[in-house]
């Protein structure tokens, strides 16, 4: 290369050398933008957990997306850098309240300010999502559905990765990409707690193609709440064959503190087809090591509908099997619109 402050390895030194004189050389801002925006999803359906005899009917909101309201904003700097910021929280329109549960933070999907660079990456401090849920979503068929992804649920709601999906107190890199190969580290340090906790993705995505490898530890949920130590590493893959895409997942989690363990793998795709219209396929399996406990398999189907660029329609069916328990199952028929 002819110039080594292009070369992957030299820019984070770049960067440095370049954040630090920053505010030396920082004339008056050229554009700003603000933008409010935000997602509501309500549907209707019941939902029977694994080993309950009778299912609950009702109203319910996220079942596909997490609804939630929030602001974000962006200034251009000087040298080609820009501050930004995002202010997210999440919503349960079903009854009028914010958070995704009592006693849920303000702003728990989001809460970040930093700096961003077309060739040397975006940094921000505060709350932020971590690189293992964002690998999760992008390699199922249902995204980031807590109500209905075999993934996002066996991750992160079945008492396996321990934690929550943002980290207070945090700090995130995200690199540029560089031929299709790109990075996120992230940190959130103990501040007294005594524990801390790290992750980071790698990834690779060009053309229908995408790959990521990510590892993560956790240690403490707040500087006042610790929680099980838990070692997480996933890989995943998705690939675009025409109208079908193709999803793939294996990983481990490790429990350092009760000494358990557990691999979760999953396969799933999607169908498109006519006018917005999309068919999508999940199943995901958790296997304890040693048999400790019980296995748990969930499998999703769903159809999707496109009424505009900013709402669709969705009708959804879940099955969950767990050893030794009764079947479980959930349905539902909702909207979602995003703004």
């Amino acid at each position: 290369m002819k110039n080594p402050a292009h070369h992957p390895l030299t820019r984070p030194v770049v960067a440095a050398l370049a954040l630090t004189s920053l505010s030396a050389a920082m004339p008056a801002s050229a554009i700003t933008t603000l933008k409010i925006g935000g997602l509501i999803d309500m549907s209707v359906g019941t939902s029977q957990a694994p080993g309950i005899s009778k299912g609950l009917a009702g109203v319910q909101s996220g079942s596909m997306s997490t609804s939630w309201l929030g602001i974000e904003g962006n200034e251009e700097l000087n040298m080609g850098w820009s501050a930004l910021f995002q202010l997210q929280q999440f919503l349960r329109p079903d009854t009028g309240e914010t958070g995704r549960f009592t006693g849920d933070g303000q702003f728990t999907r989001a809460a970040h300010v930093g700096l961003k660079h077309s060739r040397y990456g975006t940094l921000t401090g505060g709350r932020n999502t971590t690189p293992l849920f964002i690998s999760t979503v992008v390699h199922n068929a249902f995204g980031d559905s807590f109500g209905f992804s075999p993934a996002v649920r066996q991750y992160f709601s079945s008492n396996t990765v321990s934690g929550d999906t943002g980290w207070n107190d945090s700090v995130l890199y995200v690199s540029p990409s560089f031929d299709g190969f790109n990075a996120s580290v992230m940190a959130a340090p103990g501040e007294g707690s005594g524990s801390r906790n790290w992750g980071y993705t790698l990834g690779y995505w060009k053309g229908g193609m995408g790959l990521s490898y990510s590892q993560q530890s956790v240690r403490k949920d707040s500087p006042t709440q610790t929680v099980d130590d838990t070692r997480t590493s996933q890989i995943g893959t998705s690939y675009t064959l025409g109208p079908v895409k193709l999803f793939a997942q294996s990983g481990e989690v490790q429990n350092m503190t009760t000494a358990l363990s557990s691999k979760i793998g999953g396969l799933g795709a999607t169908l498109s087809f006519g006018k917005g219209s999309s068919i999508m396929l999940q199943a995901g399996r958790i296997v304890p090591k040693f048999n400790i406990q019980p296995i748990r398999t969930t499998v999703s189907l769903g159809y999707d509908r496109a009424l505009t660029r900013y709402t669709d329609l969705y009708l959804v069916g879940m099955s969950e099997k767990v050893d030794g328990l009764s079947d479980g199952s959930s349905v539902a028929l909702g909207l979602r619109h995003n703004f």
